[in-house]
């Protein structure tokens, strides 16, 4: 092909035809142009292209992960409110102790010592953002969204607080308070063997920081409630928008 325009060129050349040279030549800078033009805009289709699928990729990826924060929350939503019951009945029983037995309140109070926490599944998110593909989704309603969700942090602190009452208050007071029941079966010793005499119902409801911190408990675990509750509308949302953006 390129012999062959050098042969026309030539020709034209040969027989002094400067004017019709100079249209060949610039039709020929022409084609070349066009060329070089669709050849750019086919490269820019295929990254395009390219691009599009490995988004679409990561947001099939991310409607996983949501769907794994969904269930997350939901079982985080249920065992926080078991926790509050459980805490509200261990108040109830110290209001009333003598309707009740030590027996009884042991096996609600050791729940004191448990904590509470949600962890995004954010595998997919941090890749997005780190990589600055997150700029690639049109909808920028649903990138915002996700910054959003992603960076709520006022459940953290909840859980935070939680953790260091449980750790700094309620196991450091009640260890010194009363002798816990907690044997293994491979321990070596039985309850009996100390000298010690176990605190009464009357002796829990009587003291003011076991009913503080149990009190505090139940406070926290409700502002935990709150907070988890509000991420379930945020994960729906995203869940069904980036559904739409995959259609």
């Amino acid at each position: 092909m390129i012999k062959f325009f050098r042969k026309i060129r030539y020709n034209l050349m040969e027989q002094n035809k400067t004017t019709k040279y100079f249209k060949y030549a610039i039709g020929e800078i022409a084609l070349v142009m066009i060329g070089i033009l669709l050849a750019i805009q086919a490269n820019n289709w295929n990254v395009n292209r390219i691009a599009k699928t490995e988004l679409n990729q990561s947001l099939n990826k991310l409607l996983i992960e949501l769907d794994q924060d969904s269930a997350e929350l939901n079982i985080r939503i249920s065992a926080n409110n078991e926790m509050i019951a459980t805490l509200d009945s261990c108040l109830i029983i110290l209001k009333e102790p003598e309707k009740y037995s030590i027996e009884k309140f042991e096996d609600l109070f050791h729940f004191m010592n448990y904590t509470m926490t949600f962890k995004f599944a954010r595998v997919t998110f941090d890749a997005l953002s780190s990589s600055g593909k997150l700029k690639q989704i049109k909808n920028t309603k649903l990138s915002d969204s996700l910054i959003n969700y992603y960076g709520q942090a006022g459940y953290k602190q909840v859980e935070s607080a939680l953790t260091f009452h449980v750790r700094e208050n309620i196991r450091s007071y009640t260890l010194g308070f009363d002798y816990l029941n907690f044997n293994d079966e491979l321990d070596s010793y039985d309850d009996s063997d100390f000298d010690i005499t176990k605190k009464t119902l009357n002796d829990y409801s009587s003291d003011v920081r076991i009913i503080n911190t149990i009190r505090l408990k139940m406070v926290l675990h409700r502002f935990l409630d709150e907070n988890y509750k509000l991420l379930i509308p945020k994960n729906e949302y995203l869940i069904n928008a980036i559904k739409q953006e995959l259609e």
